[in-house]
């Protein structure tokens, strides 16, 4: 049991220094400890804003298009919420 924690820590701080791009990152510590909290933080985030964006879908479906009002602005607005809260980078790096 505590080598597989050791395990799962350690590939945690190694998958910190990671970076999308392959550059090193400015700063291995503060990424290696930033990341798991940074993952912590970014799951429920990524819940809510399913949750709120689902809702917000939902009632938009049910409003009638008008010139002011068009339904596909909202779902593009959900999309690009959802994407940027729930996409990559899912390490940090600079």
């Amino acid at each position: 049991m505590r080598k597989s924690i050791l395990a799962l820590l350690g590939a945690t701080l190694l998958s910190a220094c990671a970076n999308a791009n392959g550059d090193p990152p400015g700063s291995p510590l503060v990424s290696a400890v930033g990341a798991p909290f940074y993952i912590a933080l970014k799951i429920p985030v990524c819940a809510a804003t399913i949750a709120m964006g689902g809702l917000a879908a939902g009632v938009q479906g049910l409003a009638p298009d008008s010139e002011d009002f068009r339904g596909e602005d909202v779902r593009e607005d959900v999309d690009s919420g959802v994407r940027q809260n729930c996409g990559p980078p899912y390490v940090l790096a600079p």
